[in-house]
């Protein structure tokens, strides 16, 4: 009786990318973002069957290979009949959310509202600082040499800008 022979598994990245039509630096991005369908393993040996989903992944979510310059691949996702295409988008759906708790837990996300107010309030707080150079400064530069002004102001920018990089420069989250 003559044994079945078992699908070679794929064990590099290389080869992986290889047997899914794209270079091997998108496969690594692909993987190092996150963007990889549920239930297939992100480090190797990868099976037939985790090919066969990665190639409907690849075909049903992601952009074309740019590095191919084509557009799109035919392949896996038109032979799915329409139940296989509804569970797999269902699947990537589900991957997208969990990657999104993933971030969350991680502390990665955060309110867009939050960091607007923020982004202004730092906004503010420099054009006040920068504002308050000439009066602060009036009494000390009057009857100094163009030289010993020039000096006088960058040190006081420096000292700004030094204050904002070390910290928040007088920003305050509420």
């Amino acid at each position: 009786m003559a044994r079945k022979r078992r699908p070679a598994l794929i064990k590099s990245i290389r080869a992986l990318a290889r047997r899914l039509g794209r270079a091997e630096a998108t496969v690594r991005k692909w993987l190092r973002t996150g963007r990889w369908p549920a239930g297939v393993p992100q480090a190797g040996p990868w099976s037939a069957q985790h090919l066969a989903r990665l190639m409907a992944f690849r075909d049903l979510v992601l952009k074309p290979d740019a590095a191919a310059g084509r557009h799109g691949v035919p392949g896996v996702v038109n032979e799915l009949t329409p139940e296989q295409k509804l569970k797999l988008v269902y699947w990537h759906r589900r991957n997208e959310l969990l990657q999104q708790r993933i971030q969350t837990a991680a502390g990665k996300v955060h309110d867009v509202a939050e960091c607007n107010e923020r982004a202004l309030r730092q906004v503010l707080a420099i054009k006040t600082h920068l504002l308050e150079v000439g009066p602060s400064m009036a009494s000390t530069l009057a009857g100094q040499s163009a030289e010993t002004i020039e000096r006088l102001l960058t040190d006081r920018m420096r000292s700004i800008c030094k204050e904002f990089a070390e910290g928040d420069g007088g920003v305050q989250d509420n």
